[in-house]
C-alpha cells in the first residue's frame, strides 16, 4: 500500500473542528489539530514492550522537515534499544550547561557588582527567608521558578537599584502578550516582595515594581469555569474515563480523583501514599499543602475513588515508600506532578480551560449539584474546605461532619457514575 506523506501546505489549509483531528504522515509521526487551534506533532512508537506517544512541539515552530527527522531519530534509538526520552533528557543537559557556560562569560565581562547588591543574590536571599517562614512548597517552586528565572536570565549580576520601572514593565507586558495574565501577575507579586525585601535591606529607597502595578491586566472573578449540567458533567467524565493510554495513565486517575474528591491543585498533585488510609477509607491531607493552612483536612473517600488509589498503590508494588508521591514527575520521581498537567489534560479532551471546565471547577460542579440536591450546607462548606477567618473551631476540627460528609461524598461519587452512564447509552 503506498504511504500518504503530509505536505506544510495541507497541515496549514486544516481547520480545527469540534473534536481532535489526527492526521498521519510517516514513521509514526502525526499532527493533531485540536479544537483550540494547536497544531501539535506526536510520534507514536514502543519501547520496552510498552505503547508511547510522545509530543514533538507545535506547527509552525516545528517543521514537518523537523518532526519527521526526529521521528527517525526516534525509530532509530528504538532499533538500537536506547530510551529515546533519556537523549532528550541527555540532549537538553548539553544545552543547558552550554548555556549556562555562556551566561557566565557574559556575566565576567560586565562591570563588578557588589555582591550584596546583585539582583539574584537578593533574590536568593529572600527565597531563603521565605523557606524559613515555613511556606508551602508550591510557593517555594513558584518563587524558585519565577524569580529564579530572572535572577538566572534577564536580571543576572544586575545592581538591584539599577532596575527601573521602564525594565519591569516590558517583561510583564512581554508575558501578558502571550495570554499568560497569571503568571505576568504572579511574577509581579513576587518582584515586589523582593524590592521591598531589599528596601528593609536598605539596598535601595524605592519599589519600581509598584510604580508598574497599573499595567498588570486584572481579570475579573470567575476566572475558574466548571461544568454544571448533568448531561455535560456525565460527558465529561466519560471522556476522561477515555482518556489515551500509554502517558495518560496518570493524568486520567488524577482527573478521576479530581472529580470525585475537587481537592485544589497543589493538595492533589502533592499526596503521598501516607496520606491514604485504605482501611478507614479517608485521605488527609495535610495543613503546610492546604489553602491558609487551616489545619489537616479530611477527605471521606468513596467506593470509587478508593479503587482507584487501590489499583494505583498496586501497580506501583507491595514496596513503595510510604513517602513516595501518588503522582511522581514522569522523568522525577523526587518532584510531583507539574502543576499544568491537570489543565493541560482537559484541553487535550477538547475542553477550553478558560471558558469551559478547568481542573479548579470540579469543586463548582461539585458545589452546585450537591447544593441543588438539597445536601446540608454545612457538609458542602467543610467538605470544600471554606472556612470563616476567625473561625478556629471549624478550622482546626478535621473530623467535623465527617459521619454525615462520608454520606455526601457517596452519594455525590454515585450521581457521577449515573449522568456517565446515561450519557455513554445517549
Amino acid at each position: 500500500m503506498e504511504t500518504t506523506m503530509l505536505t506544510e501546505t495541507q497541515i496549514k489549509k486544516t481547520k480545527p473542528e469540534s473534536k481532535m483531528v489526527r492526521l498521519k504522515d510517516t514513521a509514526g509521526l502525526a499532527i493533531e489539530i485540536r479544537p483550540t487551534g494547536a497544531k501539535v506533532f506526536t510520534k507514536e512508537y514502543r519501547f520496552d514492550g510498552r505503547h508511547r506517544k510522545d509530543t514533538l512541539g507545535e506547527f509552525p515552530e516545528v517543521s514537518l522537515a523537523g518532526a519527521r527527522a526526529r521521528a527517525l531519530e526516534i525509530n532509530a534509538a528504538v532499533k538500537r534499544g536506547e530510551d529515546p526520552r533519556a537523549n532528550d533528557l541527555r540532549h537538553i543537559q548539553k544545552v543547558r550547561l552550554l548555556q549556562a557556560k555562556v551566561a557566565e562569560e557574559e556575566a565576567a565581562k560586565e562591570a563588578v557588582v557588589p555582591h550584596e547588591r546583585r539582583f539574584d543574590v537578593v533574590a536568593e536571599a529572600f527565597i531563603d527567608k521565605r523557606a524559613l517562614e515555613g511556606v508551602a512548597q508550591s510557593t517555594l517552586d513558584k518563587l524558585n521558578w519565577n524569580l529564579g528565572s530572572l535572577a538566572r536570565g534577564k536580571f543576572k549580576g544586575r545592581d538591584i537599584g539599577s532596575i527601573k520601572p521602564p525594565e519591569i514593565l516590558g517583561l510583564i507586558e512581554a508575558i501578558q502578550a502571550e495570554d499568560k495574565i497569571e503568571k505576568a501577575k504572579d511574577i509581579h507579586r513576587k518582584l515586589s516582595q523582593v524590592f521591598d525585601y531589599a528596601i528593609g535591606l536598605g539596598l535601595v529607597e524605592w519599589n519600581p515594581a509598584q510604580m508598574t502595578k497599573r499595567a498588570v491586566v486584572r481579570r475579573k472573578g470567575g476566572r475558574h469555569p466548571g461544568l454544571t449540567e448533568a448531561k455535560d458533567v456525565g460527558a465529561l467524565m466519560r471522556a476522561i474515563r477515555l482518556y489515551p493510554d500509554g502517558s495518560g495513565q496518570n493524568t486520567r486517575a488524577a482527573l478521576l480523583l479530581s472529580a470525585y474528591c475537587f481537592l485544589r491543585s497543589n493538595e492533589l498533585r502533592g499526596a503521598v501514599w501516607s496520606e491514604i488510609d485504605f482501611e478507614k477509607a479517608t485521605w488527609s491531607v495535610p495543613a503546610e499543602r492546604m489553602k491558609g493552612h487551616k489545619g489537616i483536612h479530611i477527605v471521606p473517600l468513596a467506593r470509587q475513588p478508593l479503587e482507584i488509589l487501590k489499583a494505583l498503590r498496586e501497580w506501583e508494588g507491595e514496596d513503595v515508600d510510604p513517602d513516595a508521591y501518588i503522582f511522581p514527575m514522569s522523568f522525577r520521581g523526587d518532584r510531583y506532578m507539574s502543576e499544568a498537567t491537570l489543565n493541560a489534560g482537559l484541553r487535550r479532551l477538547g475542553y477550553n480551560t478558560r471558558t469551559q471546565h478547568c481542573h479548579h471547577g470540579f469543586r463548582t460542579t461539585f458545589s452546585t449539584n450537591m447544593n441543588e440536591q438539597g445536601w446540608n450546607r454545612d457538609w458542602i462548606e467543610r467538605q470544600l474546605c471554606h472556612t470563616d477567618k476567625d473561625d478556629v473551631r471549624m478550622a482546626y476540627n478535621k473530623a467535623l461532619y465527617l459521619e454525615g460528609r462520608s454520606k455526601m461524598m457517596q452519594a455525590y461519587a454515585d450521581w457521577l457514575d449515573k449522568v456517565e452512564l446515561e450519557n455513554q447509552k445517549a
